[in-house]
């Protein structure tokens, strides 16, 4: 076929001749590049990366289920994160979870061009989301967006962290839920992950970590719930997430503020909280309290 084209234009070589330069040309593309070495101080940088772990299903209902990994990437230090959702609030309240874990913040937090956290992208100009950005600026956490189709700029969480849970962790395992399914993760974390000798740093990571180097948390952290307005209907509930969920009668009518993370719902009339309920993960239930 490119022989064909090629004659159009005016080419008089043979066939042989096309496939003798496609080889050469092949072959210098095909060259690996080569890459500057960066090596982190303690407490300077997070890589963050999201992995797609196929579908867990919830009675009868199945979602999505990913893994948000976190790496400090002086001592290779992992946070994980299972969620059956990648929606605006659910990066920055994993992340909370991770700098919990972290005991501070760092003063660079790497990620890719995932909507969450980028807009528009051109060259080198990059317009952050502002959700994400009213998140980190209370943490004083720079955000460094890597360049598109570059993975080695984040390859300390993308070929370290993401490929050793899903081929370390993932493998011959089974787990009831969500909460299941993060215990598993945590004991993981704690009993393998993090004390095993890393192989490029030749030490444990847990051990490398120095909690110090991290900055402080300030007192006031960003609320990362879920957050929605619901109207109490007739039958004194509310539906959020493809759930129903009782409220007490006398809300009939108004609306409600609720809010959510992977456990807890509470629904508030202006700041008071007038019902907690325990978040379900499956669809078209009704959640009751007596």
């Amino acid at each position: 076929m490119r022989r064909q084209r090629l004659a159009e234009q005016g080419f008089m070589g043979g066939l042989t001749i096309v496939r003798q330069y496609l080889t050469r040309v092949r072959s210098v593309v095909a060259q690996k590049r080569a890459f500057i070495r960066f090596a982190s101080a303690p407490g300077v940088q997070c890589q963050i990366d999201w992995g797609h772990f196929g579908t867990m299903a919830d009675g009868s209902t199945a979602r999505k289920l990913y893994c948000l990994a976190v790496i400090e990437c002086h001592s290779r230090l992992l946070y994980l994160e299972f969620t059956p959702s990648q929606r605006q609030d659910t990066l920055p309240r994993c992340l909370l979870k991770a700098l919990h874990f972290f005991q501070g913040t760092p003063q660079e937090l790497v990620h890719a061009n995932m909507l969450t956290a980028v807009l528009e992208r051109q060259g080198p100009l990059v317009r952050f989301n502002a959700h994400f950005l009213a998140f980190l600026r209370p943490l004083q956490i720079t955000p460094i967006a890597c360049n598109v189709a570059q993975p080695q700029e984040k390859g300390k969480v993308k070929k370290g962290a993401i490929h050793s849970i899903r081929h370390n962790f993932w493998p011959l395992r089974t787990f009831r839920d969500l909460t299941d399914l993060q215990a598993h993760a945590n004991q993981w974390r704690d009993q393998v992950a993090n004390v095993r000798s890393h192989a490029t740093t030749g030490e444990p990571p847990s051990q490398r970590f120095d909690p110090k180097a991290m900055r402080p948390l300030p007192a006031l952290l960003p609320d990362c719930r879920d957050t929605a307005q619901a109207k109490v209907h007739t039958d004194f509930s509310m539906r959020f997430d493809g759930n129903t969920y009782t409220v007490p009668p006398w809300l009939i009518g108004p609306s409600l503020t609720v809010k959510a993370d992977h456990h807890p719902l509470t629904c508030y009339v202006k700041e008071k909280a007038v019902a907690t309920h325990l978040r379900c993960w499956q669809h078209k239930q009704r959640i009751e309290l007596p």
